[in-house]
């Protein structure tokens, strides 16, 4: 019974003290604050007055069930709200890169057209959809079938698939484009975006992987006012499939079929800056292999020979005793192979029958 009495009493010293510390601290507020400051001074002396925790517990406006002041959740983003007539549109300029003072850092902050997020009503193009919302847990993926007057052009499937944005002037001034951006459940390359565009009542589509941290992967690599995307090699990285740091980056350009993949030597300007970069890393970081494999894709993006490149990969395996990891001569079949097959996004692999030993 004592030792009910002394927690009784503590918590009763403790709500004290807390409510006379609320009372203090309102000195330094106007006059107005003052018959708050008497509330709980009234309070303070109901509580001292008390027998009982039940006592307490029945205090009126100590445990207020209804709040003045009640907290509105935030909303999700619908798919397809109600009104077209609000659209955020995103205030940043058209940007084209100018080749000869390209490197890295400008590649990956080019993302600069204008973006608005999709409300409601009819794509561009006159395009309309149908969402069916998957099950994660499942596997269900969630799926949109697209519509031009009323005929199915087209159907995405992914994880999740997000709300899409319209993006301005994609692929040339006076366009727009749709990209619905969705999870791809492979942990090697996470993101896909799916772009659509209906130029003169034909509908063009296309499907990559990109890069999470580079969504907005809009670029203009030859200033000729007609848009490029930055995407990732997805083939390659499943090709390779030893590390995830390796960076294999691919440009796909506009022409009259739609969006067609680079080959070598398209941009090798461009490509040749990044590979020094990646030579750059090699020396600097560790571990040095994902950047060696990054160095030769982008060397041979850059038009460069297969048997240059396989020299210079024996240079590097030699000078950093890389043998045990990495076969110059396998690498640049690897290489060759690959970015010839590329032409879009590569869907995850089906799972074995059985799982590997851990």
């Amino acid at each position: 019974m004592r030792r009910h009495l002394f927690r009784y009493l503590s918590f009763m010293m403790f709500v004290l003290i807390t409510i006379t510390s609320l009372a203090g601290n309102s000195d330094n507020s106007d006059s107005s604050d003052a018959t708050v400051t008497n509330s709980f001074e009234d309070m303070a002396l109901e509580i001292l007055a008390m027998d009982s925790f039940d006592d307490l517990f029945n205090l009126d406006g100590f445990f207020d069930e209804n709040p003045a002041e009640e907290i509105t959740p935030s909303l999700p983003i619908p798919l397809t709200p109600t009104s077209t007539g609000n659209l955020t549109e995103v205030e940043t300029p058209n940007v084209t890169v100018d080749a000869s003072s390209l490197n890295t850092e400008t590649l990956e902050s080019t993302a600069l057209w204008k973006y608005e997020e999709y409300t409601s009503g009819l794509l561009p193009g006159r395009i309309t959809f149908e969402f069916q919302s998957g099950d994660p847990v499942m596997g269900i993926p969630d799926v949109v079938k697209f519509y031009k007057e009323g005929v199915v052009v087209d159907t995405l499937a992914g994880k999740t698939i997000m709300t899409p944005v319209i993006v301005h002037d994609v692929p040339y001034p006076g366009q727009k484009t749709t990209i619905f951006r969705f999870l791809t459940d492979d942990y090697s390359t996470p993101l896909g975006a799916y772009y659509i565009t209906v130029i003169d009542t034909k509908v063009y589509s296309l499907t990559v992987a990109i890069d999470p941290k580079r969504t907005n992967n809009v670029i203009d690599l030859d200033c000729d006012g007609i848009a490029e995307l930055m995407v990732v090699d997805d083939h390659m990285v499943k090709a390779h499939e030893a590390t995830e740091l390796s960076v294999f980056k691919r440009f796909f350009r506009w022409t009259e079929n739609g969006w067609q993949v680079d080959s070598p030597g398209d941009y090798a300007e461009v490509y040749s800056i990044l590979a020094s970069d990646d030579l750059e890393r090699i020396e600097l970081s560790s571990p040095r292999t994902p950047h060696v494999w990054s160095y030769a894709y982008h060397s041979y993006m850059a038009g460069q020979d297969l048997e240059e490149i396989r020299g210079r990969v024996a240079e590097l395996i030699e000078g950093f005793s890389l043998h045990w990891l990495i076969d110059a001569t396998e690498m640049v079949k690897l290489l060759d192979q690959n970015i010839n097959q590329y032409d879009g996004f590569v869907m995850k692999r089906p799972t074995p029958d059985s799982s590997p030993t851990m």
